[in-house]
């Protein structure tokens, strides 16, 4: 080939930048398989132009031409495994599936120990129904796996259970350019809603026979908050609420300021120690844990009430720390809300004094007065429901989590606390994601009873694990009462919970989600799951013989605040108290 040098001017480049710049897909078959035709006569193309050319019509699902780009790139690179994986993967997704199986063969065949081309080779022979060697394929893939792939591993293992032999399912190898492969879900039982479960109903309270004056203190009272002081209330005892911010009628639209005797805004900690004297017992919400140290001041025995601690995601913020050391340190009695935030207290703060675990339990008055007929008994699918928010850039982001489970044959229904128009929009485009309208508190149970499992997913890698860790939502104890069997994530409170209560699995990832689903569906037919669905008015006498204990230890002398609270951390300087301890912000 003659050289372009003219003196003065730069030869323009010829075929070689040509030859790296992939062909773009056509719209009719005929063109697009034109397209291919030269691509792949040209012989100077290489692995960066093939692999953009073949991603094109992977994602635009023309399989077909895929596969011939996938069998060029294998001839041209003969000794890498992925282009064949690639290959079988394509000819799996048009049902030439022993030609898939030849070429994952050949894959195998050059890397025997990687765990990635063995598992793909195992969704090939499920597809096919030779669930005896694609047990037998997991089985040799499986000690060379690490955690991720290993859980891909049980999926498919639990797939092969749930196949009858020779039959073919829809699964297909997932090349690690591609999106995530559907593996089918097992389908629910035929008799999932055969076995007849009746709600359970509460059982009324009776008068406490001793009678308490309590005054309850938060910013702004919570779902907590108004749950425990209805029971108490329906108890015979009498609880008034000061709050610094707002009212539980301006906090939750529905809910009335009437399941206080009284509610009081406070306006700076002298009102707070001056009204504090009128009651046997001051129970003081977090968070913020500042009014707790507050209360401490005052000549009423002092509960402080963990519902989350800050510390735990603060970001080592030494103000958060102080108060919330000198609360919880300080207090003549303690409410965590799991074992795990008891015990995370203790080795922050040297805790010391009785503490009481009081769950996020369900309201009774919301239980379920009946459950609906049961959806995959009219489709024979399984049906995962989630209640809560969704979104941002935290732990709450799952929504990829739930796209993958869709794509392994599950249906997810999203029940939001507030409906987000452009999140429906999303959802709506992937296929058995539902995206529904809020449903009120009092009814979201017997809603709920309809599907077959409850998840309780949270993104660990976004959110704060340590925190997650202490955490148990109210959810746990709603999904139970609606009779379904939990799927969680893996954090230490669930964890724990789950070895008490037979009750939910936890799931690393969507594959072992999915492979979670024939156990919850036998845990939901073998046993009544409501039995564990205790209630804040089922719990309420713990609380109050824990408030009476705490009383009589206070007036006894036996439970003063401890002075070695205030050494737990540095404590603010003089202008950061004086700027917030003696106003509340309007």
């Amino acid at each position: 080939m003659a050289k372009n040098k003219r003196k003065g001017k730069t030869a323009a480049p010829r075929r070689p930048a040509q030859r790296t710049r992939p062909a773009q897909p056509a719209t009719s078959p005929a063109d697009q398989a034109t397209v291919v035709d030269q691509a792949l006569a040209d012989p100077n193309i290489d692995k960066a132009a093939l692999d953009q050319l073949a991603a094109k019509y992977m994602a635009a699902k023309d399989y077909d031409q895929a596969c011939r780009v996938f069998k060029r790139a294998s001839q041209l690179r003969p000794d890498d495994p992925q282009p064949l994986t690639d290959m079988a993967t394509s000819l799996a997704m048009t049902g030439r599936l022993d030609e898939a199986r030849r070429a994952m063969g050949r894959a195998v065949g050059l890397a025997p120990d990687n765990p990635k081309y063995l598992a793909n080779m195992a969704k090939v022979m499920i597809m096919q129904g030779d669930l005896t060697a694609a047990r037998e394929v997991i089985d040799r893939a499986m000690p060379l796996a690490d955690e991720k792939r290993a859980a891909e591993l049980r999926g498919l293992l639990g797939l092969c259970a749930q196949t009858p032999a020779g039959q073919a399912q829809a699964v297909a190898p997932s090349p690690s350019p591609w999106p995530p492969a559907q593996v089918a879900a097992p389908t629910a039982p035929a008799h999932a809603d055969t076995v007849q479960r009746q709600p359970r109903r509460p059982t009324p309270l009776v008068a406490a026979s001793r009678p308490l004056n309590i005054l309850f203190v938060q910013e702004a009272p919570c779902i907590r908050n108004y749950k425990t002081a209805s029971a108490l209330r329906a108890r015979g005892h009498k609880v008034c609420l000061a709050y610094t911010r707002a009212t539980l009628s301006q906090m939750y639209k529905g809910l009335s300021d009437e399941v206080y005797d009284r509610c009081v805004r406070l306006t700076n900690n002298r009102h707070l120690w001056d009204i504090s004297a009128k009651f046997d017992l001051v129970h003081c919400h977090n968070e913020p844990d500042v009014l707790t140290v507050a209360a401490l001041a005052g000549e009423a025995p002092v509960i402080h009430d963990t519902h989350d601690l800050i510390s735990l995601r603060a970001g080592g913020d030494q103000n958060l720390a102080f108060f919330e050391g000198v609360a919880n340190r300080g207090a003549h009695g303690r409410v965590y809300t799991t074992p795990y935030q008891r015990d995370a207290a203790l080795a922050l703060y040297g805790v010391k004094g009785p503490s009481l675990v009081f769950y996020n339990y369900a309201s009774a008055g919301d239980l379920p007065k009946r459950f609906l007929p049961k959806l995959s008994a009219q489709d024979g699918q399984t049906h995962i429901v989630y209640e809560g928010g969704i979104g941002g850039n935290g732990h709450r982001d799952f929504i990829d989590l739930f796209a993958q489970l869709t794509q392994g044959g599950l249906h997810v229904h999203v029940y939001p606390v507030h409906f987000d128009q452009a999140m429906h929009q999303r959802l709506s485009a992937i296929p058995r994601m539902h995206y529904h309208q809020p449903v009120s508190p009092t009814e979201i149970m017997e809603v709920m009873s309809q599907y077959d499992i409850g998840i309780i997913p949270f993104n660990i890698v976004k959110g704060n694990k340590q925190f997650l860790d202490s955490t148990i939502a109210n959810k746990l104890f709603e999904y139970l009462a609606a009779g379904l069997p939990v799927l969680a994530s893996p954090l230490q409170s669930y964890v724990d919970f789950f070895k008490l209560n037979n009750v939910g699995k936890v799931f690393h990832d969507a594959a072992e989600a999915i492979a979670a689903t024939p156990e919850l569906l036998r845990i939901a037919a073998s046993q009544d799951l409501t039995a564990h669905a205790k209630t804040y008015d089922g719990e309420i006498t713990r609380l109050e013989d824990f408030y009476i204990q705490i009383i009589d230890s206070f007036h006894a002398g036996e439970a003063a605040p401890s002075q070695a609270a205030l050494e737990t951390a540095t404590p603010p300087s003089v202008t950061e108290w004086l700027g917030g301890a003696f106003g509340f912000s309007q």
